[in-house]
């Protein structure tokens, strides 16, 4: 009984870990700071999407890939409100890049008119 009490803990204090790490992360990058791929994203990354936190990060990854953004509405945490305040800071493909204001627009709606 001692040998699965101390898997148990040893298992709880990793979870903790992972969760710490993934919190710790969250400094790295500022809210709203990055247009993130969320098919190749890192935690951290997922973390600077607004509203989006450790446990959302997490659900993120595990339901990989995605093919529309709609297919984000199958993560656990993210209803339609989430993903509205997400849209303009994720994409599907290419690489994760810092946000510049004049993304909006482009990456979604097309160019705007000149």
């Amino acid at each position: 009984m001692n040998r699965r009490v101390s898997l148990l803990l040893v298992v709880a204090i990793l979870g903790q870990a992972v969760a710490f790490s993934a919190i710790a992360d969250k400094q790295r990058y500022a809210k709203q700071s990055l247009i993130v791929n969320v098919n190749t994203a890192t935690i951290s990354e997922l973390l600077s999407l607004p509203e989006i936190g450790p446990d959302i990060a997490i659900e993120i990854v595990k339901n990989r890939p995605y093919k529309r953004l709609e297919s984000l509405l199958r993560v656990k945490g993210i209803a339609e409100c989430t993903l509205g305040s997400i849209v303009p800071y994720i994409k599907l493909e290419g690489s994760t890049e810092p946000y510049k204001p004049e993304h909006v627009g482009k990456l979604f709606l097309g160019a705007p008119p000149r």
